[in-house]
């Protein structure tokens, strides 16, 4: 597997992916990953905003991507925004490569905490258990945060 920064032509393909994942709605990919990949692209996120894709050696079909940023308002924490495995290869180890490599381009950048906010809704239970088994911690839960009966979950991890 290849980790590498994607070009402005594999937008779609990502915003593709992120819709064939079940998590997102036709109308989030565009607005939140399609709007998040063209800032990336222009270079307006920020400096350390990092996104990623996971591509098959040999081949520039992607796997897997992820956006992750220092988060603005406590030093040394970063926020893991999306990272997302296409569901040809869910169970086969590539989102724990890839949460593997943010973890470790994160402490080469100073940070020490990195959290992570899902939804409590079905669609992202695969997620959910995901994460306590990469050795984050359940931390909080805020009821109806995205909507009646959506929940904001949050987990964390001490590096």
């Amino acid at each position: 597997m290849l980790i590498r920064n994607p070009t402005p032509s594999e937008s779609q393909i990502l915003m593709n992916l992120a819709e064939a994942t079940g998590v997102f709605q036709p109308d989030e990919v565009t607005e939140l990953l399609g709007s998040t990949l063209s800032s990336f692209h222009a270079g307006t996120l920020g400096d350390q905003h990092q996104i990623k894709v996971a591509t098959q050696e040999g081949t520039d079909h992607i796997l897997a991507w992820s956006y992750f940023a220092p988060s603005q308002y406590a030093s040394g924490v970063w926020d893991v925004w999306w990272i997302g495995a296409h569901p040809e290869v869910h169970g086969q180890g590539v989102g724990r490569q890839m949460l593997a490599l943010i973890e470790s381009e994160i402490r080469t950048q100073g940070g020490r905490v990195i959290v992570i906010e899902t939804s409590s809704l079905p669609p992202l239970e695969r997620a959910r258990k995901f994460y306590p088994r990469s050795g984050y911690k359940e931390c909080g839960r805020i009821a109806d945060f995205y909507g009646i009966g959506d929940s904001k979950v949050i987990f964390a991890k001490t590096l």
